[in-house]
């Protein structure tokens, strides 16, 4: 007879790295995941919805515009050529 398995048993572990699921940070983003566990027992099957909330949505949203404004050429008017 094989091993009896209660809820609480330990079967394998995995860790998800959702740094790289997480494209835009900003937005909704879905995954599905097939994911073979590390003592080869098995596989799991993950669907990941990411969410975020809208202190982070503005906080990334600010950053984006802080490195656009960094980026950008200020030109004196009367430095200004192409008029």
């Amino acid at each position: 007879m094989g091993k009896k398995i209660t809820p609480n048993s330990l079967i394998g572990s995995f860790m998800i790295n959702l740094k790289e699921l997480i494209v835009e940070p900003h937005q909704i983003s879905s995954s599905q995941l097939t994911i073979d566990i590390n003592n080869g027992s098995g596989q799991v099957f993950v669907d990941i919805e990411y969410q975020p909330d809208e202190k982070e949505v503005r906080r990334l949203k600010k950053v984006e515009e802080d490195k656009e404004k960094a980026t950008r050429i200020t030109v004196s008017p009367e430095y200004n050529f192409l008029t």
